[in-house]
């Protein structure tokens, strides 16, 4: 095992302890819902308003890590019961003990004032999600790397009607398997919701 990879690993226990506060993939429900009904449920909400894993061009980091947080800020309010449902959506671009842990989550919903309210009007969110800066963070070795990304939201209805959504930035920390790079951990470094 190499020096660098050694050093993943302790940021990658530590992210996952510090996971209920790190990303706002861990905010979440007040249904009941179990994680195998959210995984059935939430396969369909994809092939209907968010994006898919599959437009992420593998051998890019910066597409998956653009691809991840686009779905896992596409919230539908008429069938999602809460962000945790779009990050197992973008679960698929994941792997590693992390993705397990977060397959499971079941936080309560930072954004049920906003889930609600969009529930009016049958609100999914517009989601814009860039490269910070040059968006090429080096990694540690040429196996592991993060991006950070600008993310912004807006609630947008069937007939037009907007609400406001807020903005965030996350870093993505990814992992190269068999030449394709996959989301091991993500960490909201800054989050604003619009009044």
């Amino acid at each position: 095992m190499s020096i660098a990879r050694r050093s993943v690993i302790p940021l990658l226990a530590l992210l996952t302890l510090m996971s209920t506060g790190c990303h706002r993939g861990n905010e979440a429900t007040n249904s009941t819902a179990s994680p195998s009904s959210l995984s059935a449920h939430t396969a369909e909400q994809a092939l209907e308003k968010c994006p898919n894993p599959d437009e992420a061009v593998r051998a890019d980091a910066t597409s998956v890590a653009v691809t991840y947080e686009n779905i896992a800020y596409c919230w539908d309010s008429t069938k999602d019961p809460s962000a945790q449902a779009a990050t197992t959506r973008a679960l698929a671009l994941a792997s590693g003990p992390w993705k397990d842990t977060q397959a499971e989550a079941k936080p309560p919903n930072a954004f049920q004032e906003q889930f609600d309210t969009a529930a009016h009007f049958n609100g999914v969110t517009d989601v814009t999600v860039s490269p910070a800066g040059d968006g090429m963070d080096a990694g540690t070795d040429a196996e592991t790397t993060q991006r950070t990304v600008d993310i912004t939201w807006t609630w947008v209805g069937d007939d037009g009607q907007k609400a406001p959504g807020g903005r965030a930035q996350d870093i993505v920390y990814l992992e190269k398997n068999a030449g394709q790079w996959e989301v091991i951990a993500t960490e909201n470094t800054h989050m604003r919701t619009n009044e």
